[in-house]
């Protein structure tokens, strides 16, 4: 009894209703499963170590642990009695066992080494450390996931494997490898993405390497594996099973399995055992499927893994003839395929053994009544409820229920070893708390019935007190939104008003400007007729100049004619002696530079009213001949009234006489 009991001494045993014994010892309990599919090589003495990998080779079945390499008959009675031989040279991490053309290769933590004979001394072939994953490319060459990279081996003329080379262009470490043709391999790193390696085409050289991740198609960086399903590239991720498609050249979900995997999650390592068969590993559950050629999967056995036996991501089962085994962090568990599929499970007989409610503000318990029968009134403040339950029907593997509460959730729970489960801050409403085990789905069970009640501030009356203070707010509401828009009326219509008066205001401002226009528009063409006016004074009186100068040089004419030609010069005389002409001019002139003047006067008190006259002929910008004629003055008189002019105003030098009177407004 060495194998599962920590102590020989039995003081009591009883045999239970599902024919399983109990054993009293000094020191605890011990259970014995007698109908269990189960056979357990357990390492209670510590050495084996935890478990990694196993299989048979010849007579003897071989272990690799975190201790090394042991090997053991393989017959029942020798494996029952855990007398293991360790592989001398082998101490350490050994990771993956597998055998090619009757050869045992070991990856190992310092490398790898090949039994060429059942119980024979392992020969180092590798010295690439970690040796995770061996896969076939063809008949003469193998590639190997380790911690730096891909190791590649290569068998000789006379049917032995050895080393070969270590692929340069990928040193990240590998922890599986999948073979999708000779020249394409698939490598998942062991923490992030996976790598499609192409290579050349007679040698396993690397010639290219293509990186994948999140960015490809994948739901995540991490923990993605790769594994091949009838010759299909596929990838275990936390989001289900995905796939490579060659087309598009991209990672999509491979809808096809992942609909038929919907009742399952967290799948993590697939295993080919023989005949297309599979299994899919998670962290509590192994199932084994049947896949043909159109991925249909047929479900063989299934059976829950003791999450506290197994090493998490390195759970493996290896095929041993007609037994399998799974690996354990304190030796071997050993089962049969056909008896795993045809194991009559105990019915699990679930009981809830207390209820405990929790008030929000408070924080006291109340001890509930654990009878499922009836529908149990809770207050609204009793919303924070824990339920502890237990499985009366024993199992050597470790329990692991699932939950539901019907009126908060559709869907169970994920698998869990835990006996209770607690709800916080539940509102108002009637719910049933139901609980199954994960392995047995039928097993689910009604534990208990409740309704909390509605707060005093939600009931009926509350209600109608709400809707009818609405209603008042609603009316006053509609009230003050009334007076608003009165308000709002008045307002605009005193902008109105104020709008139109501007606009008025605005209106007569633009007659005014018109008006102003209108009148300079007049001035301006007074004063060029003004301007053309006094040129033709100028003209005139130049000309009778002219015709006088012409009768005086004829005046020694014979004496009959003296006496018309004195006549013609009176009448010149007459005409230039005339003012009538000149007094219309300045009177026109006087009122168009009346402005002029006053401006002028103002700035220059001193002038006379001859200088204002003369500042006026100077601002029409006539040219020097022009007012030389119209004032009858020589051109070096004008030059001298200039000058004394300029002399009055306090011009300087610089400063032009036109262009300073041209400043001051008429």
């Amino acid at each position: 009894m060495s194998q599962g009991i920590n102590n020989n001494t039995i003081l009591s045993m009883l045999l239970d209703v599902d024919r399983n014994v109990w054993l009293g010892l000094d020191n605890g309990l011990t259970y014995v499963k007698t109908h269990s599919p189960f056979r357990y090589i357990a390492d209670i003495s510590g050495q084996l170590g935890a478990s990694y990998d196993a299989t048979l080779f010849g007579p003897y079945l071989y272990i690799g642990t975190n201790h090394g390499l042991f090997y053991t008959a393989a017959s029942q009675n020798q494996t029952s009695k855990n007398n293991f031989t360790f592989v001398e040279g082998t101490q350490g991490q050994v990771w993956d066992l597998s055998i090619h053309d009757q050869q045992l290769f070991c990856g190992h933590n310092n490398g790898t080494f090949i039994i060429d004979q059942p119980g024979e001394a392992p020969r180092w072939t590798s010295p690439v450390a970690g040796g995770w994953n061996l896969q076939p490319i063809n008949s003469d060459w193998m590639v190997q996931g380790t911690y730096v990279g891909l190791a590649f081996y290569r068998k000789n003329e006379r049917g032995q494997w050895n080393f070969s080379h270590h692929a340069q262009g990928l040193q990240e470490p590998i922890r599986f490898v999948a073979v999708h043709s000779q020249e394409v391999l698939w490598a998942s790193h062991n923490q992030k993405g996976v790598y499609k390696v192409i290579m050349e085409a007679n040698r396993p050289q690397l010639k290219r390497v293509v990186y994948y991740g999140k960015e490809d198609g994948f739901p995540e960086d991490y923990n993605i594996h790769v594994f091949t399903i009838r010759g299909r590239i596929v990838f275990t991720t936390s989001a289900g099973i995905y796939t490579y498609d060659e087309i598009n050249d991209e990672i999509v979900p491979f809808e096809k399995i992942n609909e038929q995997l919907a009742n399952y999650q967290g799948f993590y390592r697939i295993i080919e055992i023989e005949r297309h068969q599979y299994w899919f590993i998670s962290s509590d559950r192994a199932h084994l499927f049947q896949i043909d050629s159109e991925f249909n999967l047929s479900e063989m056995s299934s059976f829950m893994t003791p999450s506290d036996l197994i090493i998490e991501n390195y759970e493996n089962i290896s095929t041993l003839g007609h037994l399998a085994s799974l690996t354990m962090d304190n030796g071997l568990v050993l089962f049969s395929n056909e008896s795993l599929s045809h194991q009559s499970e105990a019915i699990p007989r679930i009981q809830l053994t207390q209820v405990v409610a929790e008030t929000g503000n408070a924080r006291r318990n109340y001890q509930l009544s654990t009878d499922s029968t009836q529908v149990h009134s809770l207050k609204a403040n009793q919303n924070n409820l824990h339920f502890t339950f237990t499985n009366a029907s024993y199992d050597a593997l470790p329990q692991f229920y699932q939950v539901r509460l019907k009126g908060l959730e559709q869907d169970w729970s994920a698998p869990q070893s835990i006996g209770h489960q607690s709800y916080n801050n539940l509102p108002p409403g009637t719910y049933e708390f139901y609980v199954r085990v994960a392995s047995a789905p039928l097993s689910q069970k009604l534990l208990y019935q409740f309704r909390i009640q509605k707060p005093w501030y939600l009931t009926n009356w509350a209600l109608a007190a709400y809707v009818a203070l609405l209603l008042g707010l609603l009316k006053v509401s509609l009230l003050l939104h009334s007076a608003h828009l009165q308000k709002q009326k008045k307002e605009l219509e005193s902008e109105k008003q104020q709008e139109l008066q501007h606009l008025k205001i605005l209106s007569e401002q633009k007659i005014m400007s018109l008006e102003k226009e209108r009148l300079e528009q007049e001035v301006l063409h007074k004063s060029h007729e003004i301007g053309t006016s006094a040129l033709r004074l100028a003209n005139k009186n130049q000309l009778l100049e002219s015709l006088k100068e012409g009768i005086l040089q004829i005046k020694k004419a014979p004496d009959t004619q003296k006496a018309a030609i004195a006549k013609l010069v009176r009448l010149i005389d007459s005409n230039l002696n005339s003012n009538d002409d000149w007094l219309l001019f300045e009177t026109n002139f006087n009122h168009i530079n009346s402005k002029f003047y006053e401006h002028l006067s103002e700035k220059y008190p001193h002038l006379s009213s001859n200088d204002l006259r003369f500042c006026a002929f100077l601002k029409m910008n006539l040219s020097t001949k022009e007012l030389s004629a119209l004032l009858n003055v020589s051109v070096r008189s004008l030059e001298l009234k200039r000058y004394r002019l300029r002399k009055k105003l306090e011009l300087s030098h610089e400063e032009n006489l036109t262009d300073f009177l041209l400043s001051i407004s008429s």
